[in-house]
Formats: C-alpha cells, structure tokens, sequence
C-alpha cells in the first residue's frame, strides 16, 4: 500500500512537471504506439513538432523507442502509462485548468473608470498556494532521498506528499 501511494504521487509529481505537449503525446500514445507520424496525427501537429517532445518523453523514461524494420516505433513504458493515468484524470485536468485561468487573470491588468489603472491591491498577482509549495518541495526532497538510496526517508516525504495532494484535491472539489 505504501508503494502504491508513492507511485501515485510521484506519477502525479511528474504529471504537473510536464509541459502540454507532453502531456498530450502521453495520451495519444497510451495503450497504442506509434511511429512519429502516427502520434503526431493523433495530436493534430506536425512530426517536427512532435519529435523533441517525444525524444523529452523517452529520456524521462515515460516512453520508449522500439526499431522495427527501420522504424521507430514509440510507446509508454510502465511508469509512462501511470503518468497517462494520472493526466486522464478529471481532478488533474480540473487543477490544470484552473492553473490556466490563474495564469490568465494574472496577464490581465484590470482597468478602473475612464481607463485608470486599478488599485494596485487589485492589481496585484495572487500570493503562491503555500500547500502547493509544500507539495513540491516534498516531491523534491522524496527524489533526492531516492537517488540518494534512503528508500525509508523518501517514502516518508512521498506519503507526506500525498497527504498535501490529497489536501489540495479536497480544496479543489470545495471550490
């Protein structure tokens, strides 16, 4: 039980610290591998666009490359299609689109009448989620202690995480 939930919360780590592109070619190529031509079609982009991305995918050890008769043939590995999991789901896509729109409001100044500025209270960005900061600094120091072979210490702080994120989903759905 205890690996299971330091595998969701570092496949959950991972998820956040993948860019869109990313996290879309993890979806097109969970439970079917492609050549590049084929992911690329299934993300609607062109193969150039996709094949930096792919190649990040496959060095962060989230997919594969298998050469078939001269083709490149990519796929998920096991952590790839946890991390796959973890996007597809509806309280991960909830997150990250309200980091979107976050990150929207933020780019918008508001204006008051006849075109002043609003005050700067209003103006101001919103301050950090302070549960957030936590959840990542425990993934951080969790990764550390595992590369660093404490396997006791970096379970501790991955369940410590978990703990954070399950906090951070409560909040979520009371929104």
């Amino acid at each position: 039980m205890v690996n299971s939930r330091m595998d969701d919360a570092m496949a959950y780590g991972v998820a956040v610290g993948l860019p869109d592109m990313e996290r879309s070619l993890l979806l097109a190529l969970d439970n079917r591998p492609g050549t590049l031509l084929d992911v690329a079609v299934r993300v609607r982009k062109f193969p150039e666009d996709v094949e930096a991305p792919i190649q990040d995918l496959v060095s962060r050890n989230l997919a594969r490359v298998n050469t078939l008769a001269g083709s490149s043939l990519f796929q998920l590995t096991s952590l790839g299609q946890q991390v796959a999991g973890v996007v597809r789901l509806p309280d991960f896509q909830r997150a990250q689109r309200g980091e979107e729109s976050a990150a929207v409001t933020m780019s918008v100044t508001p204006r008051g009448a006849a075109g002043l500025a609003a005050p700067a209270a209003a103006a101001a960005p919103p301050p950090l989620d302070p549960l957030r900061q936590q959840y990542e600094l425990l993934m951080q120091l969790a990764d550390l202690a595992k590369q660093q072979g404490d396997l006791a210490l970096a379970t501790q702080r991955y369940e410590e995480a978990l703990g954070i994120l399950q906090q951070l989903s409560a909040a979520a759905g009371a929104d």
